[in-house]
């Protein structure tokens, strides 16, 4: 499975504006903090222990929704 940090905020939150707060929160997911581009791959051993937050104003309920939980992956 190929996931980057866009596709983990969308599949989190529904929103790939959300990235700075998956960063916050999972620092693990960035290997280099220096450089890094938001459509590298992510190791998807780190993205199984993600920190979500649940009543972030950057949730998009209704995209979650019509995503059904389904792994995003480009």
């Amino acid at each position: 499975m190929s996931s980057n940090l866009i596709d983990l905020s969308i599949q989190h939150y529904g929103n790939p504006e959300a990235v700075a707060v998956l960063i916050a929160d999972n620092p693990q997911l960035v290997t280099n903090s220096v450089e890094f581009e938001l459509t590298d791959d992510v190791e998807t051993l780190h993205a199984t222990s993600l920190i979500i937050r649940d009543e972030d104003d950057l949730k998009l309920k209704k995209v979650l929704k019509e995503l059904d939980g389904k792994i995003i992956e480009s």
